[in-house]
């Protein structure tokens, strides 16, 4: 075989390694995501899977969250990534035609609403939603920085930006910082589940957090099953069996009819 038909053979079987790392990484981070939407589309939801003709799903600002900044307030300058871009990542060149030229369509008109009322989060919440489901993650990142700005009170800006910065850009120092500014400032339940999530996946020397981190949120809400689930579960991880027995019985208590759990307590008994 000719030096320059190996060359070709063994960059073929890179580019193929590549891409299998590839899809092994958004597959995990898929999973990681699946379990708290993102912000804010109240008439659509785009999935966090990357299927670009499926709905998105996401969340609306929760009513009692920070309201914005007086419209009358003053406010720095917006000097992100143009509104109105919506990247050039191959998943918008995957798009079937009709669903890329309404949101094209939607980014220019959040970018006119923006201009005339820059204290509308709920509109920079929901650029960093559309650029964010394009993988356009840095143009994701300057709208919900700049919902911060608008919203500094408010928790779901923060949220978003913990998974991005920790799942799509591997900043976990920024990613934690906006994560714990979230749970200071509301006491959801999805809040604690990722921030455990995040350090369990992704912040591995800080991996240990996690249980604490669990433990306040079913303090603050002790009628949540699925934060017992998720401790029971990590005790079960752990090796600690008497602890991972006591909430899954707390959790048997809130559903009782939840066979899953119900299993996990018989191999646990032996």
């Amino acid at each position: 075989m000719s030096p320059m038909r190996k060359q070709i053979i063994l960059s073929v079987i890179s580019v193929l390694f590549i891409g299998a790392a590839i899809v092994l990484h958004l597959r995990s981070v898929s999973d990681f995501t699946a379990k708290a939407p993102e912000t804010l589309a109240p008439a659509e939801n785009v999935s966090e899977n990357g299927a670009a003709a499926a709905p998105v799903q996401e969340n609306i600002r929760k009513e009692g969250d920070a309201k914005p900044v007086s419209e009358n307030s003053a406010l720095p300058a917006y000097r992100g990534e143009a509104i109105d871009v919506i990247g050039g990542d191959p998943a918008v060149q995957q798009t079937p035609a009709a669903y890329l030229e309404k949101y094209r369509k939607e980014l220019s008109d959040w970018k006119v609403r923006l201009a005339k009322n820059p204290a509308d989060v709920d509109g920079w919440l929901r650029v960093g939603v559309l650029k964010k489901f394009f993988n356009n993650y840095l143009g994701a990142r300057d709208a919900w920085e700049y919902a911060k700005v608008v919203a500094p009170d408010g928790s779901i800006a923060y949220y978003n930006l913990g998974n991005l910065y920790g799942a799509y850009l591997s900043d976990f120092p920024r990613a934690e910082e906006n994560y714990l500014k979230a749970v200071e400032r509301s006491n959801l339940p999805y809040l604690y589940l990722n921030l455990a999530d995040f350090y369990r996946v992704f912040y591995k020397e800080k991996s240990g957090l996690a249980e604490a981190v669990l433990l306040e949120g079913i303090k603050n809400n002790p009628g949540d099953a699925g934060l017992k689930l998720a401790l029971a579960n990590y005790y079960r991880d752990a090796g600690k069996t008497a602890e991972a027995i006591k909430y899954y019985e707390e959790v048997l208590k809130l559903e009782p009819a939840n066979a899953d759990v119900r299993k996990e307590l018989e191999k646990l008994k032996g």
